[in-house]
């Protein structure tokens, strides 16, 4: 803002120009993260969520940016659904859940990708919808997304390594088997 009105001033007294290049380093990186929705709130880093109890999970997790992993695997989820949020405003989150738990996930993405089991969508702008049902006496956790540059993943196991590194369905060869079907169509919307 300020090299924007020392630019407008100078216009009218001239010899400013070296302004410009400043004031474009400035305005072209944060154009970016306002058009993409990236949230910051939440800490930056490296965090690791591991409740052990129904009780200890959270209604939300957020993670400015980095890296989240909140690994459920230890909680033994009652049939019926569970919500869970996820954000992350650049990097990396990680679900990990129980081979018995059913898994719906609706995500927004401004830029990056979902990997959910054995199905993704990436690109610019995408709303992710994977609607399941489970059986009645499974337990089912509905999973709301916010990603603002990065990767929302749900797994039954932990890869080693970097995320990026590896394909958007790296994933293939794990499946949703607690669910029964699909409610509505799965995939990414581009807006």
């Amino acid at each position: 803002i300020a090299a924007g009105a020392a630019l407008v001033g100078a216009a009218f007294v001239g010899g400013a120009r070296w302004l410009i290049l400043p004031a474009l380093a400035i305005a072209l990186p944060l154009a970016f993260v306002t058009a993409a929705g990236i949230d910051l709130d939440g800490g930056f880093g490296d965090r690791n969520e591991r409740p052990g109890t129904i009780a200890e999970i959270q209604d939300s997790y957020r993670l400015g940016a980095g890296e989240l992993t909140i690994d459920l695997r230890d909680v033994k989820l009652p049939a019926g659904d569970h919500r869970l949020k996820v954000g992350i405003g650049t990097g990396h989150a990680l679900v990990l859940v129980p081979d018995d738990v059913c898994v719906a996930t609706t995500a927004s993405v401004g830029m990056g990708g979902v990997s959910v089991f054995d199905r993704s969508g990436g690109g610019i702008d995408v709303d992710y919808h994977d609607a399941r049902r489970a059986p009645a006496d499974t337990a089912r956790l509905v999973i709301d997304g916010d990603v603002g540059v990065g990767l929302l993943e749900v797994r039954h196991d932990k890869f080693d390594g970097p995320p990026f590194g590896r394909r958007l369905n790296a994933g293939a060869g794990e499946r949703n088997s607690a669910c029964v079907t699909r409610l509505a169509s799965t995939g990414a919307s581009h807006g």
